[in-house]
């Protein structure tokens, strides 16, 4: 009798957790462009994925850093904060240098872009197609451009060429990469700021992509360590 109540409690649970799920991504659908997209393309996996465990996209996403690197650093970029160099500065910066360039941690960066901005082709959506055309034409000197365009005039392309002259790549030729289609990253980058409410300056600290932890600018150096600390235990270093 005992064993009959548990399967039915078991069953029970089982039913209302999947009318649950059922009714949270209806809503979700009715208002997230993103879960549209993925459920009319019939990607299920990033509805769950975003949805469920709020995993920021991170597949083809400049790298810097061994790109089999057990830990990831996300780094949402804002070229218009005037708080994002100070992030490279106090935060990125040794990152960089105590788990980056020892190998136990990659850097992937993502763009803040707002919605119209994409749509007109202008702002923050210009500063991330150099940055993926950068690396798309062989750029190795991803961090650096990024950290020198924060330094740029507002909206100043020909500061923006110099910048990707100065690390590398010619200004010719990031034009003519930018006049082909942009990439889907950029798209996915814009939905996330416009239906998550993404945090720029922040990074995701994370085990490729999974369990992110987000950090800001007034993210104490120790609990950045720690967190960093808890992830690698996770996975048994």
């Amino acid at each position: 009798m005992k064993k009959s109540l548990v399967i039915l409690l078991i069953i029970l649970i089982l039913i209302g957790t999947g009318i649950y799920y059922f009714f949270a991504v209806k809503i979700e659908y009715s208002k997230n462009k993103l879960v549209q997209e993925n459920y009319n393309s019939g990607n299920y996996g990033e509805i769950y994925s975003y949805y469920f465990v709020q995993k920021p996209m991170i597949e083809n996403r400049p790298i810097v850093g061994d790109e089999s690197a057990p830990l990831t650093f996300t780094v949402i970029t804002d070229f218009y904060s005037p708080t994002m160099k100070q992030f490279f500065d106090e935060k990125l910066s040794w990152l960089k240098e105590g788990y980056v360039d020892n190998g136990a941690a990659k850097i992937k960066f993502k763009y803040y872009i707002t919605e119209e901005e994409y749509n007109e082709k202008k702002g923050r959506f210009i500063y991330g197609y150099v940055s993926y055309c950068y690396t798309k034409l062989g750029g190795k000197n991803q961090y650096d451009l990024i950290y020198d365009l924060l330094s740029v005039e507002k909206d100043n392309i020909e500061e923006i060429y110099a910048v990707t002259n100065k690390n590398g790549i010619s200004k010719s030729l990031i034009q003519a990469c930018m006049t082909q289609e942009p990439p889907k990253t950029l798209y996915e980058d814009m939905l996330e700021t416009k239906s998550y409410r993404i945090v720029a300056p922040s990074t995701q600290i994370s085990i490729e992509g999974e369990d992110s932890t987000p950090i800001y600018v007034g993210t104490s150096s120790q609990n950045i360590n720690n967190t960093i600390r808890s992830k690698q235990i996770r996975i048994g270093i």
